[in-house]
């Protein structure tokens, strides 16, 4: 089943989407809802041009599980920066840009890799794996030991787990984290779509104490709010023809590592007995070939990988480097070093 929410007169965001799916990138990503007993997940198909990450979980809970939420009850966004302190920031970004090392190559990207819109279906290359409440309080402490977040140790035991399919001196480790923005644009009224991304890079040797500082580093570029209002208050006036251009262009530069997506400590309406749990299947892009989903809900955290056809189309892959990821996040890469 496809949820769907209305559509706002000239959504820029959508427009991003549907210019995707017209060159045939596959950008509708799932929500798989798992109980004890289950072989799989049941999973629900979320249109990304409708709907992000935070509002699919909440259209869930409120369409599928009758819990009492709303889109406000997940806002998440802090007071926005003065109109002086976004143009700074711009600046900032600006001459970040021209001195930028490029994403780590792909040793598996094929490069003649096309997409066929007319056959556009699920990337095949996805697997997932489920903590005990148990073992997810084990990877919390290993974090707190390193005084780090959970995120940013998650980040660094990805990074150990990919990084022999990365050409070494190629680049720095490259990776687009989406943070929800919701709450922040009133103006705006309801809205299906809005996170923006931080663009968060380190260098192959980087530990899980550095990659916690360069998540804290674009925070404080404020990179998402730049991004944020120029998509509500400027794009709109970049006629579709001109977008559709820019994303062509943009999908064909060097890919990134990917996207990871990190939704932790989530308990909405916690009276409920009813024992589930959520996984996480994120969207790929050329550009972005890597969907990368953590999501803990009521003590237990879930990781899965997603990717993309350019880099992989080998079920094995996803599960083998899903199962790395999960021994070096329990500490396994630490006791060995």
């Amino acid at each position: 089943m496809v949820s769907t929410v209305a559509r706002r007169k000239r959504d820029v965001i959508a427009d991003f989407w549907d210019a995707l799916d017209d060159m045939g990138e596959y950008c509708d990503f799932y929500m798989g809802s798992y109980s004890t007993g289950m072989a799989e997940p049941e999973w629900t198909r979320f249109r990304h041009r409708e709907y992000d990450g935070t509002t699919a979980f909440a259209e869930f809970l409120r369409t599928k599980r009758n819990f009492a939420i709303n889109y406000d009850d997940f806002a998440t966004s802090g007071t926005p920066p003065s109109k002086w302190a976004l143009f700074v920031a711009w600046l900032r970004l600006y001459f970040l840009a021209l001195r930028q090392r490029p994403p780590m190559r792909w040793r598996r990207l094929d490069a003649s890799w096309r997409p066929v819109p007319t056959r556009r279906s699920p990337p095949p290359a996805f697997a997932w794996t489920l903590f005990s409440k148990e073992d997810t309080l084990r990877l919390e402490r290993l974090a707190q030991s390193h005084d780090v977040s959970l995120q940013a140790w998650l980040l660094w035991a990805l990074k150990e787990t990919i990084l022999p399919e990365l050409v070494p001196g190629s680049g720095v480790v490259s990776w687009k984290v989406p943070l929800s923005m919701h709450g922040a644009f009133p103006s705006e009224g309801e809205l299906g779509v809005s996170s923006f991304s931080l663009d968060v890079t380190f260098p192959p040797e980087a530990g899980p104490e550095q990659i916690h500082q360069a998540i804290r580093r674009e925070m404080k570029l404020r990179r998402h709010w730049v991004v944020g209002v120029f998509t509500f208050k400027f794009a709109k006036w970049i006629p579709r023809w001109a977008l559709r251009w820019f994303m062509r262009l943009a999908m064909w530069t060097r890919p990134w590592q990917g996207s990871f997506s990190a939704s932790l400590a989530m308990d909405a309406d916690s009276t409920s007995d009813l024992e589930e749990w959520f996984i996480g299947r994120g969207h790929v892009l050329r550009a972005t070939p890597l969907g990368i989903c953590c999501a803990e809900w009521r003590g237990r955290l879930s990781l899965s990988i997603q990717i993309h056809p350019a880099v992989s189309t080998d079920p094995q892959v996803a599960r083998d480097w899903v199962a790395t990821w999960r021994r070096f996040a329990e500490g396994e890469k630490e006791a060995a070093l």
